[in-house]
């Protein structure tokens, strides 16, 4: 397999790629934990539905989603 296209060295470009997907899909990841902590907080605050929503169970889909990524390599 050649790794050069027209006399460039195309390695750096496939790397470059990979770690924007990286840091596409860490940036959603950070940003649904962001907007659920804002949830939270204004949940705490109204008091409604408070019962209802368990910190714990919210981290653990978060940890979940996120192994799923990293086993299909996308972080």
């Amino acid at each position: 397999m050649t790794r050069e296209i027209l006399g460039v060295n195309v390695l750096p470009l496939i790397e470059m790629l990979r770690l924007s997907r990286r840091y596409l899909a860490l940036r959603k990841w950070r940003n649904w934990w962001r907007a659920d902590m804002r949830f939270r907080k204004v949940m705490r605050q109204h008091k409604c539905n408070w019962d209802h929503f368990n910190f714990e169970n919210r981290y653990r889909l978060t940890k979940f989603f996120v192994r799923v990524n990293q086993e299909r390599g996308t972080i």
